[in-house]
């Protein structure tokens, strides 16, 4: 039986969110595979590229801005670069919190 290895290769999406330090939102249309979840992840960097080291970053199942308790929560290490597994086909928030 062959196998398709099209079915399990991750779609890559990248996402500019430079913008998002003045506070303003980014909306940004993924469409996911019939998988029920993906894989955020990214590297932390300032608009000049520096990255941001060991910083907090939430995730709200939301489409609008939150203060309420995160959905999900994963840290950046020391180069900025930060990754966390979350629900599919819903609608987001995401913050990136460092010193």
């Amino acid at each position: 039986m062959a196998v398709n290895n099209n079915n399990y290769r991750p779609k890559a999406k990248s996402v500019t969110a430079s913008a998002a330090v003045s506070g303003k939102s980014l909306t940004v249309n993924l469409t996911a595979t019939s998988w029920g979840l993906f894989l955020l992840n990214g590297v932390a960097q300032t608009p000049g590229g520096t990255a941001l080291p060991s910083g907090g970053v939430n995730v709200w199942i939301s489409n609008a801005l939150t203060t309420g308790p995160a959905t999900y929560t994963t840290f950046a290490d020391e180069l900025g670069y930060y990754g966390v597994t979350i629900k599919a086909n819903v609608p987001y928030v995401v913050k990136y919190f460092t010193k």
